[in-house]
């Protein structure tokens, strides 16, 4: 990427949209924050005025009403044409509902656009032998007179006439290719909702909203390129899903077992009850019981109180881990998510030989560390010790006081240190803090037996059995 990229460039500067001021300075502010619509305007460089036609395209998506200046240049010919095509595009319509005043999604749907095009161009370089001897000239006058020539001026706009009739009789090319950059910027967009959002349903959006821009252009880049993060956004998606019903069959589990009262305590009042307090015609009655004593509110055993203690994952990630690591990052995100929506402290023990620590103080993710988690894997034997000397040393701080503990492995640590696993079980008492287990695979049981409260059994994540640790 250009690193000279300066944010007070003036990029958009001859439009075929009826843009303002703000249109043309917003642009280039996404511009300056998206490496995405760097790239692109790098590679098209090489075509005149491409760089205006990427604001252009932009502009139709994020407008809420873009309409064609009627006479344009003549070397803004082709872009108009380009952009009427995408107007008149029943697609566009029905996307643009969502695109407009979107900062992500009309970018990211200019990124794959503006890239199509420009490959659509280059296509009818090497296929057409007008087209590429006009271009060849373009780029000969340029390189020996320089832009300001007329020789160049001559020579681009012959190659700008020759494109301009394979624009013309392209009668469903620029649909195909705009329907393909909308689905494509969908997928992302969603995706990157998946691995933001918490476990509270139709929450993604408005998380998403609060993560900065660049981040958000950051994280879309990356998920472009790289399916490893498109795989790990698709399992974060599903377990959180999972994660959200066994934490509602847990809260119903509680209820069943202590039942409702009547009270006050604001803590512990049932979710209609606060749903009643943001209902006009509700509310003078709830304050009414509410002074009385009379609102309905979980058992004194029943609701748990949120964020009483953190949250420690260990990941086995030796060697053997490899193949189900994206299901791995996925299950972490989602166990995640459930420290966030809690209000806990969530701390990431990755182990092999080696060990790896990460602290997400109350669940909050950023999308470095999300890249950094997406990009690390140990690899290596299994050592069941350093992680657990870990977490005695993490629940010993104020942070990871009475925190819950997650062993995740497919193997057996080989060390076959008996005494360590008394010592550990001694200072697990004396500390006051429980360990669950999930043993994937056909792994053997006897250390894990040694220091662990309760095993789950399972074949990968993505088992039943394996869900059941989202009830912490």
């Amino acid at each position: 990427m250009d690193k000279r990229f300066k944010k007070k460039v003036n990029i958009y500067k001859n439009p075929t949209i009826n843009v303002d001021s703000f249109d043309k300075r917003r642009f280039n502010e996404l511009m300056f924050m998206s490496k995405g619509l760097q790239r692109v305007k790098k590679e098209g460089e090489e075509i005149p005025f491409f760089d205006q036609l990427m604001g252009d395209v932009w502009s139709v998506l994020f407008k809420n009403n873009p309409q064609l200046i009627e006479e344009v240049p003549n070397e803004l010919k082709n872009n108009q044409k380009i952009i009427k095509k995408v107007l008149n595009d029943e697609k566009y319509h029905e996307t643009h509902e969502y695109t407009k005043l979107d900062d992500l999604y009309s970018c990211l749907c200019t990124v794959g656009f503006s890239e199509k095009i420009f490959n659509w161009i280059k296509k009818e370089i090497v296929s057409d032998p007008y087209i590429q001897l006009t271009h060849n000239d373009m780029k000969i006058n340029e390189i020996q007179k320089g832009k300001d020539s007329q020789e160049f001026k001559k020579s681009m706009h012959k190659f700008m006439q020759a494109i301009r009739k394979s624009i013309d009789d392209d009668k469903e090319g620029f649909s195909k290719i705009l329907q393909e950059s909308i689905t494509q910027a969908k997928t992302t967009k969603n995706m990157l909702k998946e691995l933001i959002s918490d476990i509270n349903a139709g929450v993604g959006g408005s998380e998403l909203k609060h993560v900065p821009l660049r981040d958000q252009f950051t994280l879309a880049e990356y998920l472009s390129k790289h399916n490893k993060m498109k795989e790990i956004a698709e399992w974060a998606g599903r377990f959180k899903a999972i994660a959200k019903s066994k934490q509602k069959s847990k809260s119903k589990e509680a209820i069943a077992r202590s039942g409702v009262k009547i009270g006050n305590e604001i803590d512990r009042l049932l979710p209609a009850e606060l749903v009643n307090l943001s209902i006009p015609q509700a509310k003078n009655d709830f304050l009414r019981r509410f002074v009385e004593n009379q609102t309905l509110q979980y058992g004194n055993t029943g609701k748990e109180k949120l964020g009483k203690g953190a949250i420690i994952l260990c990941l086995d990630q030796s060697g053997s881990m490899q193949n189900i690591d994206n299901q791995a990052k996925g299950f972490t995100l989602a166990l995640m998510s459930i420290a966030r929506k809690q209000r806990r402290d969530f701390g990431l023990i990755l182990f092999s030989n080696d060990l790896m620590m990460f602290h997400y103080p109350k669940g909050k993710i950023t999308v470095p560390q999300m890249v950094e988690l997406c990009e690390t894997f140990l690899n290596g034997g299994t050592n069941f010790r350093k992680p657990l000397d870990k977490t005695i040393e993490l629940i010993k701080k104020e942070r990871y006081k009475n925190a819950d503990v997650v062993f995740v492995t497919d193997g057996e640590d080989n060390s076959g240190n008996t005494f360590f696993y008394e010592e550990y079980k001694r200072n697990k008492e004396k500390l006051g803090f429980s360990l669950v287990s999930l043993l994937l695979g056909n792994a053997q049981t006897r250390a894990i037996r040694e220091f662990s409260n309760k095993i789950y059994f399972a074949n990968d994540f993505a088992d039943e059995i394996a869900h059941d640790v989202f009830k912490i």
